[in-house]
């Protein structure tokens, strides 16, 4: 049995979300590239079919977890997925709320630490409107505010 089935069995068996560390992820690709080379033509296809198959199961039910509300672990790739999650919904709610105006697709944020948008160094305070998509990211990684009307 592969270590990414080992994850998948665990992970369906278990109401909490698991524990998944790079070093087990790249243990697993290197498991995964070795057995790879047993292989060639049609079994070499379905092993890549069947691998993916895994790999995508293993990660909708992480994502469903953390939709349905599981605390993921820090620093974890679904730390990063509940962020981005949390701040879609804050946007979407206050887009229909008017507290959020978009221009052009685009939404004004206030830089809260440096960082470089087309080649020009932004520092904190500087007031900006980048895309949607963008806005959404940079303020779940900490480098930006999208702003809120007061009123």
């Amino acid at each position: 049995m592969l270590i990414i089935e080992d994850l998948l069995k665990k992970e369906l068996s278990l109401k909490e979300l698991q524990k998944l560390d790079l070093e087990k992820i790249i243990e697993a690709s290197n498991e995964i590239n070795e057995k790879r080379n047993q292989y060639e033509g049609d079994k070499l296809k379905k092993f890549i079919e069947s691998v993916n198959d895994i790999i995508d199961s293993l990660i909708r039910l992480r994502a469903i977890k953390v939709i349905e509300g599981q605390k993921p672990h820090p620093q974890s790739f679904e730390e990063l997925l509940q962020n981005l999650i949390k701040n879609y919904f804050f946007l979407i709610l206050h887009i229909i709320n008017n507290r959020i105006e978009i221009q052009n697709n685009k939404v004004m944020c206030e830089i809260i630490r440096s960082l470089e948008i087309n080649g020009s160094i932004q520092k904190p305070g500087t007031k900006i409107q980048l895309d949607i998509g963008k806005a959404i990211f940079l303020q779940t990684v900490g480098y930006i505010n999208i702003l809120i009307k007061t009123n």
